[in-house]
């Protein structure tokens, strides 16, 4: 630590590393973050924090990540609108006010286990899929409204619950509330586990399924596509070697697995509602063919080179693409995307015309350009950096948390091993030598 950074700790201060804030105040509040420029923040660490305040980081749309293992209050519209915002770290929280976390609509992690208290529309149009919680008993007033991921909502001590909590969330898989006595505003549309109350039962048809599941690839069913050319559906995933455009229940999907298929068709994704697209071999995305896939995460090509008009217009949190073969680029690829931070283009030499257009978080383009139309990222939040090599300038660098690890910090974990192992056999010589010594 340098005195500068020991002196901030110990004045219980906040300090700007790059793209990450640290902080080290039990309570904040706007008036303590005005002398930071919020649209190049993406993470904050705030080891003793205790109390985020009303409107702290609304409209911080660029923030990603928040670690806070202490903090146990979060204010009235403390992250409203802040819709980059993907994971917050802390098992402590007891009190979330009004619409805290209103319209985040990235955010797919965070524990709540411990909450006491749910403000209204706390959690209004968010990304959630599961919640678990063992310590509230009243939900009411739109706290999950417009969570169109929701599987499954599971409170052990609830005891008051109005089912506006969960308006226009459609696709919630079953509630389960063992204790739920007092209900308003029934709907017998959603199922509820058969452990739930009697008084929530009476309105709600039972399901035995309690399983929390997750969308993720399987193995066995990518190894079952490789021996056979029949086409298999499980846990809303489907598998193909080949889009077949006849198939019409793309609607229920929250993953598709093409081994084979090289181009994706004009809108044949459209309005979809998936969280992945695993095609390894596309190598040409077609118009409008995700246009306004509002939860889709991931796209997975190994090939992907052309890229026609609007083909990800709207994908709000499409994060995880990689752009690096990308040759051709359209207008409007990438239009109104909420999240993408840095991105790779080497091998395309122009940006036409919106293609990056309100992009919020979008800070640096990397690439050889030959043409960058004056309108490519107009509307954008920031000004975006671009960088080449070629012409020198500055590239910036992120400690960007993504996924769970530090990118940047891959060839400082190999140092780190590297060391480690030195030591080892500074200690196992050091041994032999003792050892050497008493014979």
């Amino acid at each position: 630590l340098t005195p500068q950074t020991q002196k901030i700790m110990q004045d219980n201060n906040s300090i700007l590393i790059q793209n990450t804030l640290f902080t080290f105040q039990q309570s904040i509040c706007p008036i303590d973050l005005q002398k930071f420029d919020k649209t190049r923040i993406l993470n904050v660490v705030a080891p003793n924090l205790l109390e985020i305040q009303t409107s702290t980081f609304q409209n911080w749309r660029q923030l990603q990540y928040l670690f806070v293992p202490n903090l146990r209050k979060i204010g009235t519209q403390a992250f409203q609108r802040c819709y980059g915002l993907r994971q917050l770290v802390g098992n402590q929280i007891a009190e979330i006010d009004d619409s805290a976390f209103d319209s985040c609509y990235n955010l797919a992690e965070i524990d709540l286990s411990n909450v006491e208290v749910f403000g209204n529309s706390s959690f209004r149009s968010c990304n959630l899929e599961h919640v678990c919680n063992r310590k509230c008993k009243r939900l009411t007033n739109n706290v999950f409204a417009d969570c169109e991921m929701l599987q499954s909502l599971d409170f052990s001590e609830l005891e008051t619950f109005d089912f506006s909590c969960i308006e226009d969330s459609t696709d919630l898989k079953f509630l389960r509330f063992p204790k739920a006595k007092n209900i308003s505003n029934p709907n017998s549309s959603f199922r509820v586990t058969v452990d739930s109350s009697p008084e929530l039962r009476y309105f709600c048809e039972s399901t035995e399924e309690t399983k929390q599941k997750k969308f993720e690839i399987s193995e066995l069913h990518l190894q079952l596509l490789s021996q056979s050319e029949q086409r298999i559906q499980s846990n809303q995933i489907l598998y193909s070697r080949v889009i077949d455009v006849k198939y019409s229940n793309f609607e229920s999907l929250k993953g598709v697995v093409f081994s084979q298929q090289e181009v994706v068709p004009s809108r044949l994704f459209e309005l979809s509602k998936l969280l992945f697209f695993h095609g390894p071999n596309i190598f040409h995305v077609e118009e409008h063919a995700f246009q306004s896939s509002m939860f889709l995460k991931r796209f997975y090509s190994q090939n992907l080179q052309k890229l026609d008009r609007h083909c990800f217009s709207y994908c709000l949190v499409l994060s995880e693409i990689d752009l690096s073969r990308v040759t051709q680029l359209a207008e409007g690829c990438f239009t109104n995307n909420l999240v993408l931070v840095n991105i790779n283009l080497s091998s395309c030499k122009s940006i036409p015309e919106e293609c990056f257009s309100q992009n919020c978080s979008l800070m640096q383009v990397k690439g050889q350009f030959e043409q960058i139309d004056e309108q490519a990222f107009s509307q954008c939040e920031s000004k975006v950096n671009v960088f080449m090599s070629n012409e020198g300038g500055l590239e910036m660098k992120f400690q960007e948390f993504m996924k769970g690890k530090f990118f940047e910090r891959v060839r400082f974990k190999k140092m780190a091993q590297h060391f480690r192992k030195k030591n080892r056999r500074c200690l196992k010589a050091k041994k032999s030598f003792e050892k050497c010594k008493l014979e």
